[in-house]
């Protein structure tokens, strides 16, 4: 393997995207169309489920234009009145001439986006927990390093930690992955 960390085997990616949510997903579609090549970890496999209230604010979607087209594949439903009640029973209601908000169902939105990224040319590596959490806590600092651990996530051994094909216990994987994280001034 080459150890000028441009090339790991067929997964060649000039910068990891840590979680493929709205933010990741729209991050690797960006850097994808610019001509980057985004590797995309998360630790869910898509479609997933995601508690939220499914909100998209007006002034969040003029922000990102090239949405309007793909909204069209999932479910959506615009809204121009709002009623909001408090425990004390205050209550407001909200109306609009124009929508005001989209209501989508995160499980599909996200799903969507995804979509809209590897269209767009990201790869995406799902079910990599152990993986993800490395690279954002910065132990897996060479290309190396990296394809050994999505390795690893794909065959279910993500606790396995090795290095130069040698298995660490848990206490030389951390002094390994001390030595090699990168050094902040």
């Amino acid at each position: 393997m080459p150890n000028d960390n441009t090339a790991v085997d067929d997964r060649a990616a000039d910068v990891i995207v840590v979680g493929a949510g709205p933010a990741g997903a729209t991050a690797a579609r960006t850097l994808a169309l610019a001509g980057v090549r985004p590797l995309v970890l998360d630790r869910a496999r898509f479609p997933r489920h995601k508690p939220c209230g499914g909100a998209i604010s007006m002034r969040a979607l003029s922000r990102f234009p090239w949405l309007s087209a793909p909204l069209a594949r999932i479910a959506t439903h615009w809204i121009s009145r709002l009623h909001l009640e408090g425990p004390d029973r205050d209550a407001v209601e909200l109306r609009s001439d124009t929508p005001a908000a989209l209501m989508i169902r995160r499980l599909e939105f996200d799903a969507l986006l995804v979509s809209l990224a590897r269209e767009a040319g990201a790869e995406l590596v799902e079910g990599a927990a152990k993986l993800a959490q490395w690279v954002a806590e910065g132990k897996l600092a060479h290309a190396e390093d990296v394809q050994r651990g999505i390795e690893n996530a794909e065959t279910k051994q993500a606790r396995t930690a090795t290095h130069k094909g040698k298995k660490l216990t848990k206490t030389k994987a951390k002094k390994h992955a001390a030595s090699t994280a990168p050094t902040t001034h």
